[in-house]
């Protein structure tokens, strides 16, 4: 993903929207669990880097929601 992210030119990231679960995770996530590697930030930090948003973070700064619960209710948010 991080090789065809790095491939899209400017003009195309200014109207491209990329709907998916792409099991990576944002900085900003909460609670932080520790089994999380710097490559699951590494593709939303290439996208913030291009000028991209991630859409529910810019309408609703500082909420977390989540998408996804483990088998000991830990609640994830991987997009």
């Amino acid at each position: 993903m991080l090789y065809a992210i790095a491939k899209i030119g400017d003009d195309e990231c200014r109207r491209l929207v990329m709907p998916g679960a792409y099991n990576v995770i944002s900085r900003q996530h909460r609670p932080r669990y520790p089994v999380y590697q710097p490559f699951k930030y590494a593709a939303l930090d290439q996208l913030a880097d291009r000028g991209m948003a991630d859409v529910h973070e810019d309408l609703h700064p500082g909420i977390q929601v989540y998408r996804w619960y483990g088998r000991g209710g830990n609640g994830y948010r991987f997009d």
